[in-house]
């Protein structure tokens, strides 16, 4: 795969994943999707750090004065600033790894041993992370279309509402709703692609194919609410 094929290929993603994958299978390369994603993460957080602290900001503001309200938001702003272009970079390659090795698992279990499959797999996955980016930049553009004065709450930065809306209130909180809130139109666009990229990869049909690419994203997701649950009670353990 020449390098002008690995940029293209950050656009083919969206209209043909297929042929993406086709290349891949032979020369299961992953830089460009790597390096693209770390200048998205920088240059979408540095948007994207003004509005998640706004709230906040008001809320300092109304119960310290502006003057001192704008001391902690700069220390908040440069923590927030350096979670979202190194930390969150970080995050998201561990996503690309755990979730080709689900993907490697239901092959394995599905098709038997295959030469090479993780790499493809995982190259695969890091070319679909483009559809999570194009949502971040939507996101940035319509916070920004509204103003960021407009955000009253952490909830006014999600611009694509999950499945979870469907649920009553009294369901809020506990671990289905919390799988459902990352049930989007994205995330399902995300989950046809990988389930046509996994069926040229891998053989598998894709019926078969999706039920895998959901059954990973859903154990993908509840472990990454169990993991945020356990780390809240182990913080309360030591307050």
């Amino acid at each position: 795969m020449t390098r002008k094929a690995e940029l293209l290929h950050l656009i083919n993603i969206f209209a043909a994943p297929a042929e993406v994958a086709a290349d891949l299978a032979e020369t299961p390369r992953w830089r460009a999707p790597l390096i693209f994603m770390i200048l998205c993460s920088a240059l979408t957080g540095w948007f994207m750090v003004p509005a998640i602290v706004e709230p906040m900001r008001k809320i300092f503001i109304s119960s310290y004065g502006e003057g001192a309200a704008e001391g902690a938001i700069k220390s908040v702003s440069m923590t927030m600033l350096v979670t979202r272009m190194i930390i969150q970079p970080c995050v998201v390659i561990v996503r690309w790894v755990f979730f080709a090795g689900l993907l490697t698992a239901g092959a394995f279990l599905s098709v038997g041993r295959q030469g090479q499959v993780y790499r493809k797999l995982f190259a695969f996955v890091a070319y679909a992370e483009g559809i999570f980016i194009l949502l971040n930049i939507i996101t940035v553009l319509v916070i920004y279309a509204k103003g960021i004065d407009t955000i009253a709450s952490q909830a006014d930065l999600t611009v694509i509402k999950g499945a979870d809306q469907l649920l009553r209130d009294n369901f809020s909180g506990d671990l289905l709703s919390s799988i459902l809130s990352t049930l989007t139109p994205f995330s399902a666009w995300y989950l046809v692609v990988i389930t046509l990229g996994y069926h040229a990869l891998t053989g598998i049909g894709r019926t078969k194919g999706l039920v895998i690419a959901i059954a990973a994203w859903i154990m993908f997701a509840a472990l990454g609410e169990l993991q945020s649950k356990t780390t809240l009670l182990l913080l309360s353990a030591f307050h």
